[in-house]
């Protein structure tokens, strides 16, 4: 399996962080700056899911309203729940802005609470927010689960990524205090990867996706109830 972000319910209520390490130089002219510069946004996770549907809105409109229309491209950069793309960010980019992310929500506090995390998110300044997120739980029929009752009456395997992300925040809170029979399979790369793994059958939930993101990448779950949301 693979490796997969300020607190409990407050995290609901935030979207993916959108960051900007720094501003062009004062002296020179913002629009001079940007005028034919091709800026980069990194994703902390693989392709299809929330944070790379909402990364690349913001490369793709942006644009139009930054001085110069300068051009933004993707990149994805998945692992540890973001971690390694805030890590470039934070020790190998260039800081005069032209390297954007889009992170973890819980970036803050895991920066807090991880010893090991080695980024200060204080100098790492926030561009925005692109959607007001709700993350909820996810299984496919295959599973057999049919309520957050069934959770609790037998052990599943949740697919988790890695980090402090919300694929393990989330389910980790559910077992400790709902009583979810919960097992994590962390080391996916994000929440596109842990749907793959429940469709193969090697795990049974996705514990945390953006409802906003499963109505674009799966609207049949909520609209015509092929996966029941927990």
């Amino acid at each position: 399996m693979r490796e997969a972000t300020i607190s409990g319910g407050v995290a609901l209520g935030i979207a993916a962080a959108i960051l900007l390490w720094a501003a062009p130089a004062a002296a020179q002219p913002v629009a001079d700056f940007y005028r034919g510069k091709t800026l980069r946004m990194l994703i902390g996770y693989g392709p299809g899911g929330g944070y790379d549907i909402y990364g690349r809105l913001v490369a793709e409109f942006l644009p139009r309203h930054l001085p110069g229309n300068p051009t933004i491209v993707t990149q994805n950069m998945p692992g540890a729940g973001s971690f390694v793309a805030a890590k470039y960010i934070y020790d190998v980019a260039p800081k005069d802005g032209t390297v954007f992310g889009s992170l973890a929500q819980t970036l803050a506090l895991d920066s807090l609470t991880n010893a090991n995390a080695k980024v200060d998110v204080g100098k790492m300044p926030y561009l925005g927010r692109v959607v007001t997120n709700i993350d909820v739980g996810a299984a496919l029929p295959r599973s057999g689960i049919e309520s957050f009752e069934d959770v609790r009456a037998k052990q599943y395997n949740v697919g988790a990524s890695g980090g402090g992300s919300t694929t393990v925040l989330f389910p980790t809170a559910l077992k400790t205090y709902a009583g979810a029979k919960f097992k994590l399979v962390r080391g996916y790369s994000g929440t596109i990867d842990i749907v793959l793994a429940m469709e193969r059958g090697e795990v049974d939930i996705v514990g945390a996706y953006g409802l906003p993101g499963i109505l674009v990448s799966h609207p049949g779950w909520v609209h015509r109830g092929e996966a029941t949301i927990l």
